[in-house]
């Protein structure tokens, strides 16, 4: 059967480190590939999801997470997360007020270069759009799970969280000593409209050995800039 279209479902390339390459792919209508650097897996649907199950399983008994489950994180999350898991030390609970926190704001310089800074939760693009109906939040540069849209998913959360919050044991996520919201953005986000600056939430924390995990928008601004160059470069000599 011939594929009448490829989805890229995780796509995780760097050219630095054991694993170089590491892409799977729907293919509609036929399979599920899996490339892991030069090697490609052809699994079935159902292959592959027994597969899936077989390696969360495996995960969660070596308990990298420190006693907590992984449905208890965002996948996207994890992903920004496996870099540090070496150095992680402990995941505490703890309880902040809203405004004690600060939220990662991208935003474009030019086309194709997003620079970074942290600024107050209601200045986020997802609280101004709430608070104010600002419809900029429609294009604000994120990462949606397939076929949702920056709305629909910012609609779903304020449905489950005035059911609740943490929703589904999901948390707000800081890192060590840093207020600084690592995953969570939305939420707060959420719950600062809902119930305004000085309600006081739980938060985890996760606490790291080492300092690689810190953010710093002054090094993150340079690695884009870094990285956004080396493609011109590339496509100069390319063409």
């Amino acid at each position: 059967m011939s594929n009448p279209a490829v989805i890229t479902l995780v796509s995780s390339n760097s050219r630095f480190a054991k694993i170089s390459r590491f892409v799977i792919e729907d293919n509609i209508g036929e399979s599920i590939h899996l490339h892991l650097n030069d090697l490609r897996f052809d699994f079935t649907i159902d292959e592959f999801l027994l597969f899936s199950d077989i390696i969360r399983e495996a995960l969660s008994e070596l308990d990298f997470l420190c006693g907590w489950e992984l449905n208890n994180f965002d996948e996207q999350f994890l992903c920004l997360l496996e870099p540090h898991i070496g150095a992680l030390q402990s995941i505490s609970i703890e309880e902040l007020a809203v405004h004690e926190m600060k939220c990662i704001h991208r935003f474009r310089v030019i086309d194709g270069l997003e620079f970074s800074r942290t600024v107050d939760v209601e200045q986020t693009s997802a609280s101004k759009y709430l608070d104010h109906g600002d419809i900029a939040f429609h294009d604000y540069p994120q990462e949606n799970y397939l076929g949702l849209s920056n709305k629909d998913r910012l609609v779903h959360l304020v449905d489950e969280i005035k059911k609740g919050y943490p929703s589904g044991d999901k948390m707000v996520i800081l890192f060590n000593d840093q207020n600084i919201v690592m995953d969570g953005q939305h939420r707060v986000s959420v719950i600062h409209h809902l119930h305004g600056p000085h309600h006081r939430i739980p938060i985890m924390r996760f606490s790291f050995t080492g300092r690689r995990h810190r953010y710093c928008a002054f090094r993150s601004n340079v690695y884009q800039l870094l990285r956004w160059l080396f493609r011109m470069v590339r496509r100069r000599i390319a063409g």
